[in-house]
């Protein structure tokens, strides 16, 4: 058997013989195994070349493509300096630090990111002391990119108005319109320090601009209001409450000025219509309130339901300045004024101050009853905050209106007023 094998490794061409075949057997087996062995050894090594190679290549394309972008943005950064007017450098900072923010933290660490940040701080500076208010914008700060200031995946609602004092103010929940606007109010910002209300007095000699064609937005983030105000030249103004009067309120304005005329036409009443808008059922004509404001006893609002009429009723307050009125009846368009501050006559003929509003909790409620003719069909809750000593916003709470198809159907009292106190908490 052991012949035969041996024969068939030398191709059956061998002839009987009489030396050792089992020994020659085994050398040819050995010399067999050796050349398999070194046949997988060359096809591994082969193999390991080639991912080595495949891989190499791959880094070699990706640098090269990267490299493009970080010398790109080098490149820019060398040649901020060349640009003269500050409001274009500051614009071409900012998409820079936007396209640096893009890259990997491998690539990231190949940009002349101390020379941006550098640029960026003087020329923010710059921007700061062209203003009438630098005395009181912080100069320790570059600026604030609009969502390091603002939380805006938290926005739930806003509260549009196209002009200071508007009678109609636009509602709009679209998370669409949301991202759309704050892409237009994407500039830098700095805030306000050092008795910034100065600043804010439309009589102070240094404010921060007039009042013509002004236009503000409330945003909604859960219990948390902001107030957007964009005055006639541009300029745009965040005012952010504290949660109670003892914590600070925080303004930012931006340092760059707004292109009014792309957020006119962003918010022309087809466009708001496209975003399903609608004009509130109750208009803020002052929504933030504070005592400083000339001629304004508290914050103004209309009601906008045709035929109907809204029975008021507030735990704070007045509804007018002289004198104590808790309640009133009004009809639709008719402006109706909520003063925290009024001024009340004594049994004794004897006048004073009166600053009314809950004094654990710095809010207070206005209940609404919304009837057609003689049939209850909705509510509104409103709330009026204070954030600091004198100053007050409100805002809608909540409201409900019982419509089905295009009619309006009746519920009773007791059931509108359980649906009011569940707003308010109670």
């Amino acid at each position: 058997m052991e012949n035969d094998d041996l024969k068939g490794l030398l191709q059956n061409d061998v002839p009987d013989v009489d030396y050792d075949s089992k020994l020659i057997l085994q050398k040819c087996k050995q010399e067999h195994h050796k050349i398999s062995i070194l046949k997988k050894r060359f096809s591994y090594l082969l193999s390991i070349i080639i991912v080595v190679l495949i891989i190499s290549l791959s880094i070699v394309f990706l640098n090269k493509n990267t490299n493009k972008d970080v010398i790109s943005i080098n490149n820019d950064i060398n040649n901020l300096k060349k640009i003269e007017s500050v409001e274009d450098r500051m614009i071409e900072i900012m998409r820079l630090q936007n396209e640096v923010g893009c890259l990997n933290g491998g690539e990231a660490t190949r940009v002349h990111i101390n020379k941006l940040n550098s640029i960026s701080i003087n020329t923010a500076n710059a921007l700061k002391n062209q203003v009438c208010w630098s005395a009181y914008v912080n100069m320790d700060t570059a600026y604030f990119k609009l969502n390091e200031v603002v939380d805006i995946r938290s926005i739930s609602k806003i509260d549009i108005h196209k002009q200071r004092f508007s009678s109609e103010m636009w509602v709009c929940e679209k998370e669409d319109f949301t991202i759309n606007l704050m892409k237009i109010l994407d500039l830098p910002y700095i805030d306000l320090i050092n008795n910034y209300q100065v600043v804010l007095n439309e009589q102070s000699e240094v404010s921060i601009g007039d009042y013509t064609n002004y236009k503000s937005f409330t945003l909604y983030l859960g219990e948390k209001l902001i107030n957007i105000g964009i005055f006639s030249n541009g300029y745009i103004i965040i005012q952010i409450e504290g949660s109670n009067e003892n914590d600070e309120a925080k303004v930012y304005v931006s340092l760059l000025k707004l292109d009014v005329e792309v957020l006119d036409s962003f918010i022309t009443d087809e466009s708001l219509i496209k975003y399903e808008g609608r004009i509130s059922l109750v208009s803020f004509l002052v929504q933030k309130y504070t005592v400083a404001m000339n001629s304004v006893t508290g914050p103004s609002m209309i009601f906008n339901l045709e035929s109907a009429t809204f029975f008021c009723t507030i735990d704070y307050g007045s509804f007018k300045y002289l004198g104590e009125e808790k309640s009133i009846e009004t009809l639709s368009d008719s402006t109706i004024q909520w003063s925290p501050i009024y001024i009340k006559e004594n049994d004794d003929g004897s006048k004073e101050v009166v600053q009314d509003i809950s004094e654990s909790n710095n809010y207070a409620y206005m209940d609404v009853i919304i009837k057609i003719e003689e049939t209850i069909v909705g509510y509104i809750v409103i709330e009026m905050k204070r954030s600091q000593m004198h100053s007050y916003t409100i805002y809608t709470k909540g409201f409900e209106l019982f419509k089905e198809d295009s009619n309006y159907y009746g519920v009773s009292y007791e059931y509108v007023i359980e649906k009011i106190n569940e707003l308010k908490g109670e």
